[in-house]
C-alpha cells in the first residue's frame, strides 16, 4: 500500500469528528474483479490511487474539509462505491452520460453537489452543481478541486499537517 494512501486515510479522523467517534475506517481486501466489473459497466477505469483506496479499505462517508468521500461498505458480491454511485436516480444518469463519475460530495452535511472524476479532462476532480442536473439535466462545473485524485489527496494531507 502506498505511503500517500496511508497518510490520506490516517487523516480521516482528523477532519471528520463523527468518524473519530465511530472508528468507521477499516482495512478490508475487496475482490478486484468486483471493481473491474464496475469499471466495465461505467466505461471508466478509476485512477490508481482511488482503486487502491476502495480495494483496501471500507469506510462510511467521510468529510475531508471541503469535500467528502462517498461510503465504501463492501460485501462479497458488491463493491460499496457501486451502491453509492447509483444511489441517487436523479443525478447518476446525467453524470455518467456526460462523462462524470461521482465519488464524493461537497461537505458532508451541508453540500449535496457531487464531486466527480471528469473523464473528459484526464480525470480531473470537479464539483458539479446538483441543481443544474435536477432542474435542467445539464452539467455545470462549480469548482475544479484538483487536476487528479492524487493531487486532491496530497492537498488534503497537506491541510491536515498545517
Amino acid at each position: 500500500m502506498s505511503s500517500l494512501l496511508q497518510s490520506f486515510t490516517s487523516q480521516f479522523s482528523y477532519f471528520d469528528e463523527d468518524l473519530k467517534k465511530l472508528g468507521a475506517l477499516e482495512l478490508f481486501k475487496t475482490n478486484v474483479s468486483l471493481l473491474d466489473q464496475l469499471e466495465a459497466r461505467i466505461g471508466f477505469a478509476f485512477p490508481d490511487l482511488y482503486r487502491e483506496l476502495v480495494l483496501n479499505y471500507q469506510f462510511d462517508a467521510v468529510d475531508l474539509n471541503g469535500y467528502s468521500l462517498l461510503a465504501n461498505r463492501n460485501d462479497e458480491k458488491v463493491i460499496g462505491i457501486e451502491n453509492e454511485i447509483y444511489k441517487d436516480m436523479s443525478l447518476w444518469p446525467t453524470l455518467l452520460d456526460k462523462g462524470f463519475i461521482q465519488f464524493g460530495k461537497g461537505e458532508k452535511f451541508s453540500d449535496y453537489d457531487p464531486v466527480c472524476f471528469d473523464t473528459n479532462n484526464q480525470s480531473s476532480v470537479v464539483k458539479i452543481d446538483h441543481e443544474a442536473i435536477l432542474i435542467y439535466e445539464k452539467i455545470r462545473v462549480v469548482q475544479k478541486l484538483a487536476n487528479s485524485f492524487s493531487e486532491l489527496v496530497e492537498e488534503t494531507v497537506h491541510k491536515a499537517q498545517i
